[in-house]
């Protein structure tokens, strides 16, 4: 504080010294700006008064010339001679005086051009006066006279009207000037006066401040020993060289159950455990005075308890020796919070990564059933499946089985993962989650039955979920643990943990019903576009086919056959055996019709008793053999009823093919449709190829 005094009183004392050599500086050039302006101020008044003087110099030289020429008196040849000489003198002395003034100097000589003009024309009139004196009176002439004076006085007058406008100026000058050097005269003594106040003044308030710090500063050690003695922290003093207690608070009796005497008979080696004695030395070694210094330690009560403290040391001195101050502070409880923090934080750290891989596993659970729910086929679903399963169990190797159509085989339709799989076909009864209809969880030392469909190379366990659908086993998804030398290092001990077993329960179960649902949808768009009676295609279906074949057709440029055929006296053949009857008639024509067809062939009912063949790459003549090999095989069809045969079967068939009978999908059942009723017309079980091309275009 008390540094902060003087460097304000130093800093006023300096702040006067300046401001006093400022006014100092200001009123010394104010009093040379004041002398210089009266110097001008004189010199503009000689620059008049000799002008007055060459003025009159010249009405005196002229006066002289007048009266010369006027009476004759040669007498004023010698006045004219002085007054000239006064001239030339004033006029010089001009020069002098205007010599740092151009136009000044330029007026004066012109000025003198037109005297020296006046003065001639004068001297010529004394010289013709000289001349005619010895004349008669009669052959005088008369002299030139005095014209031109008034151009010279008019000169001279604007010189003077000019420097008497300066002469003003300064003498405005002059007077600012002496105004200023009298408001500086009286300014300079008071500010001088109130700068020494003010520096006398911060000296007498320096003296005081440094009087109330010595008194605030034994008023703050002793607020320090109260602070020491009522600190409820251990705090002591101790000797930096022998350890010993030179000083304790009331705390550190309190804590540590040691009496004041005691302490201050004791050193602090008598407090610590023997093992950390030597480095509680070393730390006290090196703390220099003025630094500080954090440790941490134990400590041994007067009880023997041991307590985890940490300390702040201080080097100081005290009573005139050094001594270290050390703050003490029992940590023992917070270092047991701070374990049981600890171990509270792990756990919720456990608990935060099974969350986050649970939303993970979610997440992919998620993508893999929209994904399902996309597929248009079973195969399509199988290969994605393949792809998820190894996303979900990243380390575990399966397989996905279904349960064929019959109810008597499981078969892999999925597999993923190095693990030894089992065989990709096995009965239901070998597998004991299609048994039980529940997970089966085999692991190794377990006392569960294996499966009978697991590889022998998979002792380390497994995981067997069905996968159920409207409480119907589809299938069942299969988990390996793998092999004895991954057993340890992909699960160990061959365990599958519980996490692990949650989400394979809930992978099977999005799975059966992605998959429960793929077959329900492929089921009813089979039921849309398949007849009923003879499980061919529709005619609905073999319009959207037909046409999409006969654009791939006209795209590559190659031949598309159309088959119309219908089955001959069908209708007496439906009255006369019951409609029974003809669905078995118009059955067995189906088979024949599937059996007989390539697989990309297209077979469909037409209506009634008729049906289309669609050939795609057939020509006509391929299309019309085609059709001869269904009218022949349809001969040896032998229909029975009730176990006799009933009557034999004929076909009547019609022949189209593009682009020979037309371009489009109408054109060509048109002409085909004409020619299986020309077959009809013309007897029936025949073969009547298409006449003519349909000139419609697609």
């Amino acid at each position: 504080m008390s540094r902060s005094i003087h460097s304000i009183t130093v800093a006023t004392f300096l702040l006067a010294t300046a401001v006093i050599l400022a006014i100092s500086v200001m009123w010394y050039r104010s009093t040379g700006n004041l002398v210089q302006t009266n110097r001008l101020v004189g010199h503009t008044r000689e620059v008049l008064r000799n002008l007055e003087g060459v003025r009159a110099a010249m009405e005196d030289a002229t006066a002289a010339v007048r009266n010369l020429l006027t009476t004759g008196d040669e007498t004023n040849v010698q006045a004219y001679v002085a007054a000239t000489g006064r001239y030339r003198g004033g006029l010089h002395r001009l020069r002098e005086l205007t010599a740092e003034n151009p136009r000044q100097q330029q007026q004066i000589a012109t000025l003198e051009r037109a005297i020296e003009e006046r003065l001639a024309r004068a001297q010529e009139d004394i010289e013709r006066r000289k001349q005619q004196s010895a004349l008669p009176d009669a052959d005088r002439r008369p002299g030139v006279g005095t014209g031109g004076s008034q151009a010279i006085r008019d000169q001279i007058a604007e010189m003077a009207k000019e420097a008497e406008e300066l002469l003003q100026h300064r003498t405005s000058a002059v007077e600012v000037a002496s105004q200023r050097m009298s408001a500086l005269n009286l300014v300079f003594p008071l500010l001088a006066l109130t700068f020494l106040s003010v520096f006398f003044y911060r000296i007498q308030r320096d003296f005081t401040a440094r009087k109330e710090a010595e008194n605030a500063l034994r008023e703050s050690a002793e607020r320090h020993r109260l602070l020491f003695d009522s600190s409820p922290v251990p705090i002591w003093v101790t000797d930096r060289e022998s350890l010993q207690f030179l000083a304790v608070n009331n705390a550190a009796v309190r804590h540590y159950g040691y009496a004041r005497e005691e302490f201050l008979a004791m050193t602090v080696k008598n407090i610590l455990p023997p093992e950390e004695i030597p480095a509680v030395i070393e730390r006290l070694s090196r703390i220099t005075p003025g630094t500080e210094m954090s440790t941490k330690t134990r400590h041994r009560k007067k009880d023997g308890a041991m307590m985890e403290v940490e300390t702040n040391l201080f080097s100081l001195v005290f009573a005139g020796r050094p001594a270290v101050l050390v703050l003490v502070k029992d940590v023992t409880e917070r270092l047991r919070a701070e374990a049981a923090l600890q171990q509270a934080h792990e756990q919720l750290t456990a608990s935060v990564g099974a969350l986050q891989q649970r939303e993970k596993d979610i997440t992919q659970l998620s993508e893999m059933t929209n994904l399902l729910q996309s597929c248009q086929t079973p195969e399509e679903a199988y290969a994605i499946l393949s792809q998820s399963m190894i996303r979900l169990f990243p380390e575990i190797g399966g397989a996905i089985y279904m349960i064929s159509s019959s109810r008597n085989l499981v078969e892999a339709v999925a597999a993923w993962g190095g693990a030894g799989l089992a065989g990709s076909v096995f009965a239901p009864r070998d597998c004991w989650a299609l048994r039980r209809g529940r997970a089966h969880l085999f692991e190794r030392h377990d006392s569960a039955p294996p499966c009978a469909h697991r590889s022998q190379a998979e002792p380390a366990g497994y995981l067997c979920i069905p996968m159920m659908a409207q409480s119907e086993a589809m299938g069942v998804l299969h988990l390996a643990a793998g092999t004895p030398e991954q057993a340890d290092s992909v699960i160990p001990a061959g365990r599958f943990s519980p996490p692990q077993q949650r989400l394979a329960a809930a992978a099977a179960e999005q799975i059966a019903l992605a998959l429960a649902n793929l077959k329900l949808r492929e089921t009813l768009r089979n039921q849309s576009i398949r007849d009923p009676l003879t499980n061919l295609f529709n005619r609905r279906y073999m319009e959207e086919s037909s046409e999409r074949e006969l654009r791939r057709a006209a795209r590559k440029q190659t031949p598309l056959g159309i088959i119309m055929l219908d089955v001959d006296h069908f209708k007496q053949f439906n009255d006369g055996f019951g409609h029974d009857a003809g669905d078995e008639m118009l059955r067995l024509v189906a088979r024949l019709l599937q059996s007989s067809i390539r697989a990309e062939d297209i077979a469909c009912r037409y209506g009634g008793e008729e049906f289309v063949l669609v050939l795609p790459d057939s020509s006509l003549e391929d299309a019309r053999r085609r059709a001869e090999q269904l009218r022949e095989a349809t001969r040896q069809i032998q229909l029975q009823l009730h176990g006799q045969a009933a009557a034999g079967i004929s076909l009547s068939l019609g022949v189209a093919a593009f682009p020979i009978h037309g371009c489009t999908v109408e054109a060509l059942l048109r002409v085909a449709d004409q020619a299986l009723y020309r077959a009809k017309h013309e007897g029936r079980d025949r073969v009547a190829v298409g006449q003519g091309m349909e000139t419609q275009q697609a």
